[in-house]
Protein backbone atom coordinates (compact mmCIF):
# COMPACT_ATOMS: atom_id res chain seq x y z
CA UNK A 1 0.00 0.00 0.00
CA UNK A 2 2.75 2.44 0.87
CA UNK A 3 4.47 1.77 -2.45
CA UNK A 4 1.36 2.79 -4.39
CA UNK A 5 1.08 6.01 -2.38
CA UNK A 6 4.70 6.85 -3.08
CA UNK A 7 4.32 6.16 -6.80
CA UNK A 8 1.19 8.31 -7.03
CA UNK A 9 2.99 11.11 -5.19
CA UNK A 10 5.94 10.87 -7.55
CA UNK A 11 3.76 11.21 -10.62
CA UNK A 12 1.52 14.05 -9.44
CA UNK A 13 3.79 17.04 -9.21
CA UNK A 14 7.21 17.94 -10.57
CA UNK A 15 9.94 18.58 -8.01
CA UNK A 16 10.38 22.13 -6.79
CA UNK A 17 13.39 23.91 -8.23
CA UNK A 18 15.67 26.45 -6.61
CA UNK A 19 17.20 29.30 -8.60
CA UNK A 20 19.54 28.10 -9.97
CA UNK A 21 18.45 24.46 -9.70
CA UNK A 22 20.80 21.98 -8.08
CA UNK A 23 22.11 18.88 -9.80
CA UNK A 24 19.81 16.69 -7.72
CA UNK A 25 16.75 18.79 -8.58
CA UNK A 26 17.52 18.61 -12.31
CA UNK A 27 18.06 14.87 -12.00
CA UNK A 28 14.69 14.43 -10.25
CA UNK A 29 12.97 16.61 -12.86
CA UNK A 30 14.43 14.45 -15.63
CA UNK A 31 13.07 11.33 -13.93
CA UNK A 32 9.67 13.04 -13.55
CA UNK A 33 9.64 13.96 -17.24
CA UNK A 34 10.59 10.39 -18.18
CA UNK A 35 7.61 9.06 -16.17
CA UNK A 36 5.30 11.59 -17.81
CA UNK A 37 6.59 10.70 -21.28
CA UNK A 38 6.22 6.97 -20.67
CA UNK A 39 2.62 7.65 -19.66
CA UNK A 40 2.02 9.60 -22.88
CA UNK A 41 3.62 6.76 -24.86
CA UNK A 42 0.94 4.41 -23.48
CA UNK A 43 -1.95 6.85 -24.09
CA UNK A 44 -4.28 5.37 -26.74
CA UNK A 45 -5.72 8.83 -27.48
CA UNK A 46 -2.44 9.86 -29.12
CA UNK A 47 -1.50 8.82 -32.64
CA UNK A 48 1.37 6.40 -33.14
CA UNK A 49 3.97 9.03 -34.11
CA UNK A 50 3.59 11.21 -30.97
CA UNK A 51 3.61 8.08 -28.78
CA UNK A 52 6.85 6.95 -30.45
CA UNK A 53 8.40 10.39 -29.91
CA UNK A 54 7.41 10.27 -26.24
CA UNK A 55 8.93 6.80 -25.82
CA UNK A 56 12.11 7.85 -27.64
CA UNK A 57 12.52 10.91 -25.40
CA UNK A 58 11.96 8.80 -22.28
CA UNK A 59 14.66 6.40 -23.50
CA UNK A 60 16.96 9.38 -24.19
CA UNK A 61 16.47 10.62 -20.63
CA UNK A 62 17.25 7.17 -19.26
CA UNK A 63 20.51 7.09 -21.28
CA UNK A 64 21.49 10.60 -20.20
CA UNK A 65 20.95 9.74 -16.53
CA UNK A 66 23.02 6.55 -16.84
CA UNK A 67 26.11 8.46 -17.99
CA UNK A 68 26.58 10.75 -14.96
CA UNK A 69 25.52 13.95 -16.75
CA UNK A 70 26.69 17.46 -16.03
CA UNK A 71 24.20 20.16 -15.07
CA UNK A 72 24.26 21.52 -18.65
CA UNK A 73 23.28 18.10 -20.00
CA UNK A 74 20.45 17.83 -17.49
CA UNK A 75 19.19 21.35 -18.22
CA UNK A 76 19.18 20.67 -21.97
CA UNK A 77 17.32 17.40 -21.43
CA UNK A 78 14.76 19.16 -19.21
CA UNK A 79 14.17 21.83 -21.88
CA UNK A 80 13.75 19.24 -24.65
CA UNK A 81 11.43 17.08 -22.57
CA UNK A 82 9.34 20.00 -21.36
CA UNK A 83 8.89 21.22 -24.95
CA UNK A 84 7.76 17.77 -26.07
CA UNK A 85 5.37 17.42 -23.13
CA UNK A 86 3.86 20.84 -23.93
CA UNK A 87 3.51 19.84 -27.59
CA UNK A 88 1.84 16.56 -26.66
CA UNK A 89 -0.49 18.30 -24.22
CA UNK A 90 -1.41 20.87 -26.88
CA UNK A 91 -2.17 18.09 -29.34
CA UNK A 92 -4.31 16.32 -26.76
CA UNK A 93 -6.32 19.48 -26.06
CA UNK A 94 -6.93 20.22 -29.71
CA UNK A 95 -7.84 16.59 -30.43
CA UNK A 96 -10.37 16.55 -27.58
CA UNK A 97 -12.07 19.76 -28.77
CA UNK A 98 -12.48 18.70 -32.41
Amino acid sequence: MLGAEIMSWLALAPPALATPPTHGQLHRLCRYHARQLRGRARDPRLAAEPRQRAEAQAAWIRDVLRHHPLNDDLARTVRQSAALLRELAGGMLSAEHT
